[in-house]
């Protein structure tokens, strides 16, 4: 069974430091938008640090995307920025760096917004728990924990242990 009830209008979600953004609902879409747009981020770094190595320049101010651990942090990283700048339509609380004005929305800002660690996460784990939402659900989409055991109650005995005629022949004298 699929329940059908995500969120269809946009919602507000609380950030840190009474910050809150309103969003879009999360739909296959966005998210698609979202994935390749961090895609784009990721080749377009892999790109620029290759080109300056190739040239001879420095690139050490650039990820090595070789690294696993790497290219996971800012894989997962760009993928909620890009979901931010497509979903975020509104916000409070957003300050520009200087005064106390509001900050406008724009993917830039939205972008430093994102930079800030906790931020990303907290809107990250925020913004998808409507998907975790529906896996929780029991949805029947999921894998089950521990092979098919693990989904119910077992309804047949224990099998019989039945030595092969081989294993009883004796060894010719």
């Amino acid at each position: 069974m699929l329940k059908l009830d995500l969120k269809k209008e946009p919602f507000w979600i609380d950030l840190q430091a009474d910050a809150r953004v309103k969003v879009k609902p999360l739909t296959s879409a966005l998210m698609h938008m979202a994935q390749a747009d961090a895609v784009r981020a990721m080749l377009a770094l892999q790109a620029e640090r290759k080109a300056r190595i190739d040239a001879g320049a420095d690139a050490s101010d650039l990820p090595d995307l070789e690294n696993d651990r790497v290219r996971h942090a800012l894989s997962e990283t760009a993928l909620i920025t890009a979901l931010a700048i497509h979903a975020i339509i509104a916000w409070e609380n957003v300050m520009k760096p200087e005064g106390g004005e509001l900050a406008e929305l724009t993917p830039a800002n939205v972008t430093d917004l994102m930079d800030i660690w906790f931020v990303n996460q907290e809107f990250g784990k925020k913004y998808m728990r409507q998907l975790d939402l529906l896996e929780a659900e029991g949805n029947g989409l999921r894998p089950v924990a521990n092979g098919t055991s693990a989904a119910g109650r077992a309804t047949a005995g224990r099998a019989r242990k039945k030595i092969s005629p081989a294993a009883e022949a004796k060894p010719a004298p």
